[in-house]
């Protein structure tokens, strides 16, 4: 009994394990393949529903921030920080053009540092007109550009 009992457990518990292991490929198989849909998904959201808990999720953080009470103090912000960007190019952009020998590596750095502040001047831009937008739309007057460049 033993030898023979022992042989019967054994092919009967590599037999569970092969059927599981063969379950758990198929359902592996028949998972979302990239750029299909399951049939069965539940968590589909429309575009719809995204578009709504953006818009949600915007007026809480235009609550938070509160443009409107704040407007100056953020249009003094925005001012300042284009003062300073602009002064901050004009020194690198000096400090370039008086040292045509600096090193490649310290050129490339001048010149990413370049492109940085010019990269925030461009936000501050953008952000200024959609503050304009914003008041525009309360307020029903014309869309100008804050720092008056389109």
């Amino acid at each position: 009994m033993n030898c023979s009992a022992n042989n019967i457990y054994m092919w009967i518990g590599l037999t569970i394990a092969v059927v599981l292991t063969g379950i758990i490929a198929i359902k592996l198989i028949n998972k979302t393949r990239e750029g299909l849909s399951n049939k069965d998904d539940e968590t589909r959201t429309t575009i719809q529903e995204i578009v709504s808990k953006l818009k949600k999720e915007s007026e809480l953080l235009e609550d938070t921030l509160l443009i409107d009470k704040h407007r100056a103090d953020y249009e003094d912000l925005f001012l300042a920080l284009e003062d300073y960007s602009n002064l901050a190019l004009i020194q690198m952009l000096s400090v370039f053009s008086n040292n045509p020998s600096l090193e490649k590596a310290s050129s490339k750095t001048m010149i990413e540092g370049i492109n940085h502040v010019n990269s925030l001047k461009t936000t501050l831009n953008d952000v200024m007109e959609f503050m304009d937008r914003k008041r525009s739309k309360t307020t029903n007057s014309s869309s100008k550009s804050f720092f008056g460049n389109n």
